[in-house]
């Protein structure tokens, strides 16, 4: 259940460029350099440069938890989300820089 507030350990990965933030407001800050956007989300206001993109950001909405962390419960749109998040868990990713995903 969403309560509308953040976990400690989440993540918030950039739809177009693959950086991660460790909160809402810096992703939301961060989506607005990428200026050349042509679609926006419905939902929560990322803009997209390409429609697969947009489509597939689009579907993540309605699946946030199909890959649930065996730690701590939260639930993640992709695989490769998830894997990132884990490194928190492990120690090997530090929450407010920001890290490319491989």
């Amino acid at each position: 259940p969403n309560s509308g507030t953040q976990s400690p350990n989440e993540l918030f990965p950039c739809q177009q460029c693959s950086m991660i933030f460790s909160s809402a407001s810096a992703l939301l800050s961060h989506s607005k350099s990428h200026s050349d956007s042509q679609r926006r989300c419905p939902l929560c206001g990322l803009s997209f440069n390409t429609a697969s993109r947009f489509e597939n950001h689009v579907r993540k909405h309605a699946s946030t938890t199909n890959c649930i962390c065996q730690i701590c419960g939260d639930g993640f749109a992709s695989r490769d989300v998830l894997d990132l998040h884990m490194q928190v868990h492990k120690g090997n990713l530090e929450l407010g820089a920001h890290n490319m995903l491989s």
